[in-house]
């Protein structure tokens, strides 16, 4: 089923596993395609594939290492959650380049809409 639902559609992945489903009448099995069902505008897998998007985790998981760990747990360093959060949204902001945009509408905004 894993590799059927990289190259399937998800109504075609979420049929075949729904066979699977009344066959055995699996617990387990019956979550996994509630999960899938739910979820099916996410596991459009053969797309992203093709389009060359990335459907994997690794990406995010070595940027929460690199921006999050590395930047806000170094040695001594203690943040207020709504600090930490409020600094990750600044980063995010500069380092994709709509720091000038993000700028201009929160002076806009602070300046009541002048």
């Amino acid at each position: 089923m894993k590799t059927f639902l990289k190259e399937a559609s998800p109504d075609d992945f979420l049929t075949e596993l729904s066979r699977a489903v009344e066959k055995t009448r699996n617990k387990k099995l019956r979550s996994e395609f509630n999960y899938f069902a739910k979820n099916k505008a996410h596991i459009n897998y053969a797309d992203f594939i093709a389009r060359h998007i990335p459907i994997g985790s690794g990406s995010v998981e070595s940027a929460i290492r690199r921006v999050v760990n590395l930047r806000l747990k170094g040695a001594g360093m203690f943040w207020l959650k709504e600090n930490a959060e409020g600094f990750l949204h600044l980063r995010c902001h500069t380092k994709t380049g709509n720091w000038n945009a993000f700028f201009r509408r929160t002076f806009q905004i602070m300046c009541g809409g002048v």
